[in-house]
């Protein structure tokens, strides 16, 4: 691959990123246009449980518990 044939490809993932962070941009406007209440709180409450359940699981998992898979569940 050329050095002007990165360049050109480096340009389209630019181009093709920005446009997509603009259409995010009209997403979330008009989210918060909307008289919803769920509609401008969905996202942010996705994020939260996400967090929430990340941090759930690696409090499970620094515990040490001990459990057994059995022979039947392994096929």
């Amino acid at each position: 691959m050329s050095h002007e044939d990165r360049m050109e490809f480096e340009r389209l993932l630019m181009s093709e990123r920005l446009a997509t962070e603009m259409e995010m941009t009209k997403r979330w406007q008009a989210d918060m246009a909307s008289d919803s209440w769920l509609a401008k709180h969905t996202r942010p409450l996705i994020v939260l449980s996400l967090v929430v359940a990340l941090f759930l699981f690696m409090t499970l998992d620094s515990l040490d518990i001990q459990f057994e898979v059995r022979d039947t569940w392994v096929s």
